[in-house]
């Protein structure tokens, strides 16, 4: 969980992997009114690589 603002709800996971399972799950679980999948920022991207934080 990164951030819980009343009902709503941000979660990250790693970008190699899928996000349909962990929405699949989700979405068995609660009754959803809106959900977004967001790429990270490139820029954050690239200031990890730089800073030695991102692996391939």
């Amino acid at each position: 969980m990164v951030k819980v603002e009343g009902p709503r709800q941000w979660l990250a996971f790693p970008a190699a992997e899928s996000a349909a399972p962990l929405v699949a799950r989700i979405a068995d679980r609660y009754p959803l009114a809106d959900l977004s999948v967001r790429e990270p920022d490139i820029e954050a991207v690239i200031a990890k690589m730089y800073a030695g934080k991102v692996t391939s």
